[in-house]
């Protein structure tokens, strides 16, 4: 009756982040626990994923330093950015508020600063981090200044 119950139990997963009890014995360092888990309810537990697509590894690599791969900031960044979608609020970078069903690329337009050459303009800018939501969208570049671009409702341009 108990180990019944106590099965039941290791195959309920929390509402909110539909995470399994492997998922938490990881995260809480657990780690004769999750053996257990493993041992009793197969490697098929190793497999499920939470609401984040995580599955209990990632979830205890995210616990544990060095594990994470670098951050975005940390690498050079590329020079394209596509975005497509619903473009209500002219968050998607462009000067209309068409929807768009394909990627497009979004032009970033750099302007000439008193104290560069001209040819500066031709080098394109290397993004960084991109964050977008419901209102507006954040592009960062890794220009030394002049590196934040900003799209959304603010009117009809999106600019």
């Amino acid at each position: 009756m108990i180990q019944s119950q106590a099965g039941n139990l290791v195959d309920y997963r929390q509402m909110i982040n539909f995470r399994s009890a492997l998922h938490r014995a990881l995260y809480n360092g657990r780690i004769a626990c999750a053996q257990h888990i493993i041992a009793n309810r197969g490697r098929e537990t190793i497999k499920t994923k939470d609401r984040e697509s995580n599955s209990p590894f990632d979830v205890l690599n995210s616990t544990l330093n060095g594990t994470n791969p670098p951050p975005l900031y940390d690498s050079k960044g590329g020079s394209d950015l596509f975005t497509f979608g619903s473009n209500k609020n002219n968050t998607l970078g462009f000067g209309d508020g068409d929807d768009r069903s394909h990627p497009e690329k979004v032009q970033i337009i750099r302007h000439a600063k008193k104290d560069e050459s001209p040819l500066s303009l031709f080098r394109p800018s290397r993004i960084r981090d991109v964050q977008m939501a419901k209102m507006h969208t954040a592009i960062l570049t890794t220009d030394g200044r002049d590196n934040l671009y900003m799209c959304g409702f603010n009117g009809t341009s999106g600019r």
